[in-house]
């Protein structure tokens, strides 16, 4: 049984050899035989490729090293042809590659480099000596740099493309353009500070020892980490009270917390909802006064900013007293008053259970109750009183009407 296991392990590890090998890009075998030539006779013959992103997008054809025969060149897509115009054995590099930069977006180009020879007879003549070989090319530069790390609008970026390969390299963008405010140096280092949010798309080109390489990338650019909530917000004792504080920009998730300040009795912090782009202030106030309290918001990259909001807590809203005759009379004048302290922003007044007697009016911006009775009799009421945030007191009275 085990060798059995052994034996198809090794043919599918054979398998998966020969698959890489078969989407490797490489000249074709036909490739290897270039035909000779004569002098002041037309030659053409045409360099084939296989593997990689081909026969799906076309291959390019490149002199590296050495010289082609006088009078011939080299198309990109392969073909050599002209009239030669010198006899003799010409030995050159050819650069195989992907098209590059690529139309399709599923391609990563590769090359593959060889050495070739074409001879060249004179006019009735036979082979001439082979020539000396041609030094191998030094090997062009790879980009290895795989994905680029997200900016963000107002604060510095740096990072450095890299490629394999010996030598000196120098970087540059030959199409496309980085984001507003980044730049690109000549030994690969990307920096600056960005100035508006949006994706750039662009392609660097590396150059080292007489080849270069060419690469595709997209960077990101993510708005400005900031905080929405109010600069101050107003409370009052015993009155539910809620505060949103909200993230927006950079990248999520957030992390809250409160860096400077502390809350009043029974109001607490909720910074860990969801993904952190919603905090929280809640609760019911038990403290009168003035709190300034600061919070700082991190995202996933360390990025932060930070937020003061002073929250004014006012004292319970009190219906204190309510000034007013013992007795009123029939067709006499009429005066009482509420008064109340503490809440919220103005206050109105109201009678929640129970009317006035007729001929009487309560004016609600003042709490004040006047007129004329017209009806003798005992009125009993609620009079009450509301600030801006709800709060309600109430107060039981009494109004006693004589003729």
């Amino acid at each position: 049984m085990k060798r059995r296991v052994m034996i198809l392990l090794t043919a599918a590890v054979a398998a998966l050899a020969l698959a890489s090998a078969a989407w490797a890009i490489r000249f074709t075998d036909e490739s290897y035989f270039p035909p000779t030539g004569v002098v002041g006779a037309h030659y053409s013959f045409t360099f084939g490729g296989a593997g990689g992103c081909g026969p799906a997008l076309p291959y390019q054809f490149t002199i590296i090293g050495g010289t082609l025969p006088p009078g011939l060149g080299l198309a990109m897509s392969g073909l050599v042809s002209g009239t030669p115009t010198r006899a003799g054995s010409y030995s050159f590099w050819v650069n195989l590659s992907d098209q590059n930069p690529p139309s399709a977006d599923w391609c990563r180009p590769a090359e593959s480099q060889r050495e070739f020879t074409i001879v060249i007879n004179s006019v009735g003549s036979g082979s001439p000596p082979p020539p000396p070989p041609v030094p191998a090319p030094a090997t062009a530069p790879s980009i290895t740099t795989a994905t680029l790390p997200e900016a963000s609008v107002g604060n510095s970026y740096s990072t450095k493309f890299a490629a394999s390969g010996g030598g000196a390299q120098s970087w540059s963008i030959v199409a496309g353009s980085l984001p507003a405010g980044l730049s690109l140096a000549g030994n690969g280092q990307v920096s600056g500070t960005p100035q508006t949010a949006g994706t750039a798309s662009f392609t660097v080109k590396v150059s080292a020892n007489g080849a270069s390489s060419q690469k595709q990338f997209t960077l990101a650019v993510s708005p400005a980490l900031q905080i929405s909530a109010p600069d101050s917000q107003v409370g009052e004792v015993a009155i539910p009270l809620t505060i949103s504080l909200n993230a927006a920009g950079g990248s999520a998730p957030y992390r809250w917390e409160i860096t400077q300040g502390s809350f009043p009795t029974h109001v607490g912090f909720i910074g860990d909802q969801g993904n952190g782009s919603t905090a929280t202030i809640k609760g019911v106030p038990a403290d009168a006064g003035s709190f300034s309290l600061t919070f700082k918001v991190t995202d996933v990259r360390g990025r932060n900013t930070v937020h003061t909001i002073t929250l004014r807590v006012a004292d319970k809203l009190q219906l204190t007293s309510v000034s007013m005759p013992r007795v009123g009379h029939v067709g006499k004048l009429y005066r009482a008053s509420g008064f109340a302290q503490g809440g919220v922003g103005v206050r109105t007044w109201g009678v929640a259970v129970g009317k006035l007697p007729a001929g009487l009016r309560l004016d609600p911006k003042t709490g004040v109750i006047s007129g004329r009775p017209v009806r003798r009799g005992r009125y009993v009421l609620y009079l009450t009183t509301k600030d801006e945030l709800g709060a309600a007191r109430s107060r039981k009275i009494s109004i006693l009407i004589r003729r």
